[in-house]
């Protein structure tokens, strides 16, 4: 069984770690062997909401109105890694650079950097062609 602790204050901490000593006791009361545990601990990012996802793919299919109506043929997923690239969301991996995801499940693309993504779309529809993108 897998536990997840979210460690927002010092208080959290203090109550992780009466978690797994109450834990280790109670095995080691019942007899049981000591249990290896693997623990990671990553800087809390502040996760995305569904409402920034809708308007992240609304302002895509609004840059895509705007590219068609410049003469360019184009689909919502050729602008969505247009986006990325251009905004610099990528990195590298094994010397190739590759766009990062914006997916539910991915860690790459945080509140913060799906709002700058936002943000580089409306600038980008706005200088290139002078298309106001609104959002709610």
């Amino acid at each position: 069984m897998a536990r997840n602790f979210e460690i927002k204050t010092l208080e959290n901490f203090k109550g992780m770690i009466t978690v797994m000593e109450n834990y280790f006791k109670q095995r080691e009361a019942a007899g049981l062997p000591f249990q290896a545990l693997n623990i990671v601990s990553k800087k809390y990012r502040k996760p995305k909401t569904s409402a920034q996802h809708r308007t992240y793919w609304h302002c895509i299919g609004e840059l895509k109105k705007a590219f068609i109506k410049n003469g360019h043929d184009t689909n919502e997923e050729e602008i969505h890694e247009f986006v990325k690239k251009n905004s610099g969301f990528t990195r590298s991996l094994m010397g190739t650079m590759v766009t990062l995801s914006v997916s539910d499940s991915s860690d790459d693309a945080t509140s913060n950097e799906l709002n700058r993504l936002i943000d580089f779309i409306q600038r980008f529809a706005a200088e290139e062609f002078g298309h106001n993108i609104e959002v709610g």
